[in-house]
C-alpha cells in the first residue's frame, strides 16, 4: 500500500472522533497563508489567521503537536511556552514516571491545551499564552515560524499586539493565540466527552460509519445509544443489543454498559481497516469466527508482527504492515478483554494525533528516515517484553 493510501486509512480511522490536530474538522488548510503577516479576513474569516469556530462547543480540551527544540525540550518548558500543564503533557506523552529526562531534539509532543472561541468577535479558535520577545525571537513573523513552530500565526499574533514589528524590543511580553479547534458534534470522541451526561453509541462498526465526497467519516445510527449513568443505574442490560463481531466481552457477558464498549468496537473497526477482512470470518465449511478474537489469539502467541503479517491486507505490501503496526498496537489495546485496561477516547485521540503526523511527515519526505517512531502515549497493562499495548519505547 502506498504511503498516500495508507494515510487516507488513518485518516477514515482518526474522523470517527473528529480528530482536529492538525487540521481542524471541517477547516480549510492555511498552507502558506499563515505565513502572511499582513493578512486580511475584512471580508470572511480566514485561514491565515486561526480556526473557525464552527463547532457547538465554545471551549474544549483539544491537542497540539510541538516539535521539541534546543531551548524548550522538557514539559516543564513547554508547559510554559504553550500556558500548558506540564504534569499532562508529561502523561500524554508517557514520560510521567521521569518528566525531568526530557524530550528527544525535534520530537513531536502532545500538549494538551484548553481551546475556546475568544477575541475576533469570537469568530475564531484560540489557545492563549504569551511570550517575552528575545533577541532571537525578535518579530511575530519569526515567534510564529520558528519558535511556535506553526502553532501560531504572524497575522493572528501582529493583531492580538498594538505593538509593530520594528518596535519590539527584548524583554517585551507579547500575546500569541495558538491554533486549536473543538470537535463538531457527531463524533464518537464527542459523544463520550462532552455531552451531558456522556451517551454510549452501543453500535459502532463499519457499516454505520458513512462517508461523504470529502472523505469525512461520520457515525450515524444512534437508535441504540443511551447514557452513561443511565447504564449505571440499571446496572446491566438483560437484553443485549448489538452487532455480533463488535460487542465487548463484558457487554456480552454481564450486560455492561460504559464507554468501553465503544472503544473495544472501534478496535474490531481499525482491524478491518488494516487486513481488509470483516469482523466476523465465514470458513468455507460455514464456521464462523470473530476477527478479534483470532487476531489477539495470534498475536499473544507469536507477537505482533506475525499476527499483522498473517492478517494484513495484501495490498499494503512489505512497507505498508511496517507502517501499519502503530495502528495496529492501538487495536490491540482497545480490544483488551479488561476494560479497565483499555484506553479511553481521549486517550485513543492522543495516539491517532501522534500517528497520523508521522505519517504525514513521511509522506512529505517520502523516506523513513523522517518519522519518529520513539512513542505513543498510552498506559502499559504489564511489563512483558511481548505485551501489546501501546506505550513501547519502539517498534
Amino acid at each position: 500500500m502506498e504511503i498516500s493510501s495508507f494515510v487516507l486509512l488513518l485518516t477514515l480511522a482518526a474522523a470517527l472522533f473528529q480528530l482536529l490536530p492538525p487540521a481542524a474538522a471541517r477547516q480549510n488548510y492555511s498552507g502558506l497563508s499563515s505565513l502572511n503577516c499582513a493578512a486580511s479576513d475584512e471580508l470572511a474569516p480566514s485561514p491565515a489567521f486561526l480556526y473557525t469556530c464552527n463547532g457547538l462547543n465554545r471551549s474544549c480540551q483539544s491537542f497540539l503537536i510541538f516539535r521539541s527544540t534546543l531551548d524548550y525540550s522538557s514539559p516543564a518548558e513547554i508547559a510554559e511556552l504553550t500556558s500548558s500543564d506540564a504534569a499532562k503533557i508529561a502523561e500524554f506523552n508517557a514520560i510521567a514516571d521521569d518528566p525531568s529526562s526530557g524530550f528527544e531534539l525535534g520530537k513531536d509532543v502532545i500538549v494538551p491545551v484548553t481551546c475556546s472561541c475568544s477575541g475576533d468577535g469570537e469568530r475564531y479558535y484560540r489557545a492563549n499564552t504569551s511570550f517575552t520577545v528575545t533577541r532571537a525571537a525578535g518579530t511575530y513573523y519569526v515567534a510564529s515560524t520558528v519558535l511556535f513552530d506553526g502553532l501560531a500565526t504572524c497575522a493572528a499574533i501582529r493583531r492580538g499586539n498594538p505593538i509593530p514589528d520594528r518596535e519590539l524590543k527584548p524583554g517585551m511580553k507579547i500575546q500569541v493565540p495558538l491554533r486549536c479547534a473543538c470537535p463538531s458534534a457527531d463524533g464518537l470522541y464527542y459523544l463520550h466527552n462532552f455531552t451531558k451526561p456522556a451517551y454510549v453509541h452501543q453500535d459502532i462498526k463499519t457499516s454505520n460509519v458513512l462517508l461523504n465526497s470529502d472523505l469525512r467519516a461520520k457515525i450515524t445510527n444512534f437508535s441504540l445509544a443511551r447514557s452513561a449513568a443511565a447504564a449505571r443505574d440499571t446496572n446491566v442490560t438483560v437484553h443485549l443489543v448489538g452487532t455480533r463481531g463488535y460487542m465487548a466481552p463484558e457487554y456480552v457477558e454481564t450486560g455492561e454498559i460504559t464507554p468501553k464498549i465503544d472503544v473495544y468496537a472501534f478496535g474490531v473497526v481499525l482491524l478491518e481497516l488494516i487486513t481488509g477482512k470483516e469482523a466476523v470470518l465465514v470458513a468455507r465449511n460455514g464456521k464462523e469466527t470473530l476477527l478479534s478474537t483470532t487476531v489477539v489469539s495470534l498475536a499473544e502467541k507469536g507477537g505482533l508482527e506475525e499476527a499483522l503479517t498473517s492478517y494484513v491486507d495484501a495490498n499494503m505490501g512489505e512497507t505498508g504492515v511496517e507502517m501499519a503496526l502503530p495502528l495496529f498496537r492501538l487495536s490491540l489495546a482497545c480490544l483488551r478483554r479488561e476494560s479497565e485496561t483499555r484506553p479511553n477516547m481521549e486517550e485513543v485521540v492522543s495516539s491517532l494525533v501522534k500517528i497520523l503526523t508521522d505519517l504525514r511527515r513521511l509522506r512529505s519526505f517520502g523516506d523513513d528516515s523522517s518519522t519518529d517512531r520513539s512513542v505513543i502515549p498510552l498506559r502499559r497493562a504489564s511489563r512483558n517484553e511481548n505485551d501489546w499495548s501501546v506505550e513501547t519505547a519502539s517498534w
